[in-house]
């Protein structure tokens, strides 16, 4: 990924991701708490960047949920943590602050996804669900999607007590999950690979594996540059992931 500068708005972009899109980190802040003075000013300036006059968020509650969205819904604050679309003028935006954003194109069926996953959400295959959407809603291709991890969290700095690491280890029977994860006997912790598994899941989708491009950024170890939970606790703020066509 690379650093650029586009109407005094500094994020981060894939050079080979080739519609519109940005992680926004550090330097602005998507919490919705803040005030809707604050955040109105925010979008605005996103929405200036990106040439768009429409930008759809969802409730994200950590669930495998994926929104269909359009022009008609896409105000509608889904309970749901991914959005696929296929309409122009409408970016997709996702709020994390450690968990994964993932971006997905198809440039043959001109198809965009959005998709936050956590750690509850990659247990939940959000990500499977997602290509499994684009597949029977639009009639995409696996050969066709490229899959684009933002900066999240990374194994080293991701990690869990015993019950989080049964609950991967009783989930993920279908992959070899020993090499997504190490014990620490030292802090009694497990470390998992959260991006490395769902690399793994859509690989077994049957996504080639040179549409799988994956920001090596992680959030808690980059503090100045991203908000990171891990970091800032209750008061950490939010990135924001957003895409269109």
């Amino acid at each position: 990924m690379q650093r650029v500068n586009k109407q005094s708005v500094n994020f981060y972009e894939f050079k080979e991701l080739k519609v519109p899109h940005a992680f926004l980190g550090r330097e602005y802040n998507f919490l919705s708490s803040l005030s809707r003075k604050e955040l109105s000013l925010q979008y605005e300036n996103v929405k200036k960047v990106m040439g768009v006059d429409k930008v759809a968020l969802v409730n994200q509650i950590h669930s495998n949920q994926v929104k269909i969205v359009t022009k008609e819904n896409y105000l509608e604050s889904n309970a749901s943590d991914g959005m696929l679309t296929n309409e122009k003028g409408i970016a997709l935006a996702t709020k994390v602050a450690d968990c994964q954003a993932i971006l997905l194109y198809d440039e043959k069926r001109q198809v965009i996804g959005n998709i936050h996953s956590g750690w509850k959400g990659t247990v939940d295959r959000i990500l499977q669900t997602a290509i499994t959407l684009m597949q029977d809603t639009y009639a995409c291709e696996v050969k066709d999607i490229k899959v684009y991890f933002c900066p999240s969290i990374c194994q080293d700095c991701f990690e869990v007590k015993e019950d989080v690491y049964l609950l991967f280890k009783e989930t993920f029977l279908d992959i070899d999950l020993d090499q997504f994860v190490f014990y620490s006997k030292e802090k009694d912790r497990y470390f998992i690979d959260t991006v490395g598994i769902n690399k793994e899941l859509v690989l077994q989708e049957g996504i080639l594996k040179e549409n799988i491009i994956v920001s090596e950024l992680c959030t808690k170890c980059n503090p100045t540059l991203f908000h990171s939970y891990r970091v800032d606790k209750e008061n950490s703020g939010r990135n924001l992931a957003i895409i269109c066509l």
